[in-house]
């Protein structure tokens, strides 16, 4: 297997973040349809992510303009929730799945929260509760699901799906004082 490398993603990497989009969203990996994807919609959570989160891409040591993973999250930006890490996305290639890349970024980001972002408490995120391999992911990393929303979700299908809510607490929080 190639070797895999993380960085902080940047604004040059919109295109190439936008086609690794539409290719989990026509998988059935993403809430968003291929339609709903464009620079606007990366270049936004981008934005939130580099000022107030973090955001990380996934790329074969060999091709560095090459994304085949990213994920990013961020605070609201209100005092009353800048403890919570939210609005988490995760995206891996669908050619790409199944070799431990999830696992491999999603452990950088939470080592990250807890290296350079102590004041964040909890990491919160959504998982469609068909999407088992996902769900498993983030179980065996230390979420643990914190409720559900009944057919939350409409799947291309037709058919609902319930919405999990999941939630990660920081062993390395430290209280702002």
């Amino acid at each position: 297997m190639p070797e895999f490398l993380i960085r902080e993603p940047n604004l040059e990497d919109v295109p190439a973040l936008v086609l690794l989009y539409k290719k989990v969203s026509a998988s059935g990996g993403l809430g968003r349809t291929e339609e709903e994807i464009n620079a606007d919609y990366i270049s936004d959570f981008l934005h939130k992510s580099l000022a107030r989160g973090k955001g990380l891409v996934l790329y074969p040591a060999t091709e560095p303009t090459k994304i085949v993973g990213e994920i990013h999250g961020y605070t609201l930006g209100l005092q009353t929730f800048s403890h919570v890490f939210e609005q988490i996305t995760m995206v891996i290639d669908p050619a790409y799945q199944g070799q431990g890349l999830g696992k491999k970024i999603l452990n950088a980001l939470q080592t990250e929260i807890q290296h350079t972002m102590p004041g964040i408490l909890k990491m919160e995120l959504a998982c469609f509760s068909n999407n088992t391999p996902a769900l498993q992911l983030y179980l065996h990393n230390g979420f643990t699901v914190e409720g559900k929303r009944k057919n939350r979700v409409r799947l291309t299908t037709g058919e609902f799906a319930d919405g999990l809510a999941l939630g990660w607490f920081n062993p390395g929080y430290i209280p702002a004082e």
